[in-house]
């Protein structure tokens, strides 16, 4: 690479060159700034989007098809991780867990499976709410957050 370096003709350089070169950079600048000040905006507006939509999805009040889908899908959820508290405690299947270990217990799977869905529910909830002090005060999100703690805490 040094040999096709010196075999290029120099040309010389002239203090106009270098002005229109400068102010070409800075013109580049200046546009590269603003495509990315663009960018960032088309970027939150993405994500100001994704959030309304989100908030859609998980509004009871809503009727469309994704929403009424998801409002089942909590409830299978919900159905599950219910039934599976109190199979555990029958005799029979308590027995049975206590001589096994935490990670092949059916019902720490199970439990584990339905925290981590309502946690991301509650992590969406989190972010596609307009504002945080609505969010808490609603006694139903308060629960769930009072829900999903004991597991993540005995889990670390």
């Amino acid at each position: 690479s040094n040999d096709n370096q010196s075999q290029r003709p120099t040309q010389p350089v002239s203090v106009e060159s270098n002005l229109s070169d400068s102010s070409a950079g800075s013109m580049h600048s200046a546009n590269t700034r603003s495509t990315l000040r663009s960018g960032s905006r088309r970027a939150m507006r993405r994500f100001q989007n994704f959030r309304k939509q989100c908030r859609q999805l998980l509004e009871p009040t809503n009727k469309t098809i994704a929403a009424m889908w998801v409002q089942r899908i909590v409830f299978i959820f919900i159905l599950v991780s219910s039934v599976s508290f109190v199979l555990e405690s029958f005799p029979v299947y308590y027995e049975r867990s206590l001589n096994d270990s935490r990670l092949v217990q059916p019902w720490w799977w199970i439990e584990a499976v339905c925290v981590f869905f309502f946690t991301i529910e509650l992590f969406v909830r989190y972010i596609s709410t307009p504002s945080l002090s609505s969010l808490f005060k609603d006694p139903f999100n308060l629960i769930d957050l009072v829900a999903v703690i004991p597991f993540w805490i005995d889990l670390a």
